[in-house]
């Protein structure tokens, strides 16, 4: 039996999934809808309790299937007090440098659309759960198109500044510009530290903007892991239950969107 978690709060509700022959068939038990103006990582405690309400008659082994809004360490905690195991993809992986990869440890296989998923079991020192290390060429793809559209975002921002800068009663002061970047920032968290910005001010006033890019010195594009708790399955059937999470996240759009009959954004 897997409980998928996702969104607990802003109307999000609770699906428990049954299942009979494989992880992903099966049906939606119940639902549960919590109030909206509690952070989806401090609702877990109370989910817990009602789902040991509702699961009188508990069948076979159960296993949590949560988000990283939810994965939070007190929160995997909390789980592995109760006697739950879970499935998730962390907030951040450990702080240690990734082990080199053994050609033997390597696990090969295709996603729903014919994509190949490549994934191996990475042991970290210190760390209990076990960490799946994985890189997805669709994710890839995906990734890369997202921050090359950002990053032309960022680099349009930092010319309307620029703009701004040097013609006639646009934004000079030091601080309003420093102000435009924070917000452009903000904007655009996932990009701005590609790049590297240089003010030249003189008695207050910005006279010139300039900025490059950098290297990037983050993951690979794609790449991403799975914390579980879970020992004796293979890295394909470990990624298989983590994805029924989406199966429930496209139970929310048709919900919401083509059914309209939960009409809570």
């Amino acid at each position: 039996m897997f409980f998928l978690l996702r969104g607990l709060s802003h109307g999000e509700p609770l699906f428990s999934i049954s299942t009979k022959n494989s992880i992903t068939s099966g049906f939606v038990k119940y639902s549960r809808i919590y109030e909206g103006n509690i952070r989806n990582s401090k609702t877990l405690k109370k989910t817990i309790e009602d789902l040991r309400g509702e699961e009188n008659n508990k069948v076979g082994k159960q296993v949590i299937v949560m988000d990283a809004r939810i994965a939070t360490e007190d929160n995997l905690a909390l789980l592995r007090e109760e006697g739950y195991d879970y499935v998730c993809v962390p907030l951040s992986k450990p702080d240690t440098k990734l082990p080199a990869r053994e050609e033997e440890e390597l696990s090969t296989f295709p996603d729903q659309r014919g994509n190949q998923i490549q994934a191996r079991w990475v042991n970290f020192p210190g760390e209990e759960d076990n960490f799946l290390y994985l890189e997805s060429e669709m994710k890839e793809k995906k990734e890369k198109s997202i921050q090359e559209l950002h990053c032309l975002r960022y680099e349009a921002g930092l010319q309307a500044i620029k703009e701004g800068i040097e013609k006639k009663g646009g934004i000079k002061r030091v601080e309003k510009v420093y102000e435009r970047l924070g917000r452009l920032k903000e904007k655009y968290p996932s990009v701005h530290r590609l790049y590297e910005v240089k003010l030249k001010s003189e008695g207050g006033i910005v006279k010139e903007i300039s900025w490059q890019k950098v290297k990037e010195r983050s993951r690979k594009p794609g790449a991403y892991f799975i914390r579980t708790t879970l020992r004796d399955e293979d890295e394909h059937t470990v990624w298989d239950i983590y994805n029924t999470i989406r199966e429930v996240e496209a139970s929310f759009r048709t919900l919401k969107t083509d059914l309209r009959v939960r009409p809570i954004y």
